[in-house]
């Protein structure tokens, strides 16, 4: 995967418990002696936790997915394909102790999507669950995709002027000599929202799904899995009124589903 994010770090007695694979347990799904009682039950905390950080992060996203868009992506994004890619991409099969016999079948997708949700688990317990969601959001939105904060500068001091910096209470200094002039109080609305510039990230699933809505054409979308669970490809086409209008391809649905509607959007001459 591009730009994928450093793995915060778990240390100790966590580290040894998620990398210990339950075959090693004598009793497989039971409470071990380990202070946490093992990766199975980090991996059921890890699960609920992995769920809400996802969901809390297409929550906030803008223009706003509706509830039922909302409940696919999130059930996408913590799919086991999905999440047993974000595992192989960072090796955590690498560090995993196991009983001889299960060697083979660590490499399936299941036991990846384990794996990465115990380390979740594990991770929410040694550092909180602002960690996790901070991890997710850098996962589900690679670095080329979030805007770059921009901090504002305050204005330089220049003798004789207005511009100075605000004092305790939030005024600007008058110079000497000069009646105190008061300020407009601030607007008590929004300005309007800027247009998009050309180079602005555009989520075309939603505001394909929406002006498709607003036009009263029928939207379908059908999804197919193709290769090894744990290197496969989704192939979606997007349909409109039962034509074929667009297709995506990509390592989850969510993405083959943006790449279907964008060029469905283009192909219904939207884009103008």
């Amino acid at each position: 995967m591009d730009n994928l994010p450093p793995i915060p770090p778990i240390e100790g007695e966590l580290m040894l418990e998620v990398y210990t694979h339950e075959s090693l347990n004598t009793k497989p799904g039971a409470i071990t002696t380990d202070e946490h009682g093992g990766s199975a039950r980090l991996a059921i905390l890890g699960k609920r936790v992995l769920e809400s950080a996802v969901m809390t992060n297409l929550f906030r996203r803008r223009p706003m997915y509706t509830a039922s868009q909302l409940e696919e992506m999130t059930a996408d994004c913590v799919s086991k394909t999905s999440v047993d890619q974000w595992a192989t991409a960072y090796g955590l099969r690498n560090k995993v102790r196991c009983a001889p016999g299960v060697v083979t079948r660590l490499k399936n997708a299941e036991e990846g999507r384990l794996l990465f949700v115990s380390y979740v688990g594990a991770l929410c317990i040694q550092s909180g669950y602002n960690v996790v969601q901070d991890w997710i959001n850098q996962l589900l939105e690679p670095s080329e995709k979030r805007p770059t904060p921009r901090i504002s500068q305050p204005p330089p001091y220049m003798p004789g002027t207005t511009n100075a910096f605000p004092n305790a209470n939030g005024l600007s200094p008058q110079p000497a000599g000069v009646p105190f002039q008061p300020q407009p109080p601030p607007p008590t609305t929004k300005p309007p929202p800027l247009p998009p510039t050309p180079n602005q990230q555009i989520s075309y699933l939603p505001l394909f799904n929406q002006t498709a809505s607003q036009r009263r054409l029928g939207v379908e979308y059908t999804a197919q899995f193709y290769g090894p669970p744990h290197a496969g490809k989704w192939h979606v086409k997007c349909l409109v009124n039962n034509v074929e209008k667009g297709q995506g391809t990509g390592p989850s649905k969510q993405l083959a589903k943006e790449e279907a509607a964008k060029q469905a959007f283009y192909t219904m001459g939207w884009s103008t």
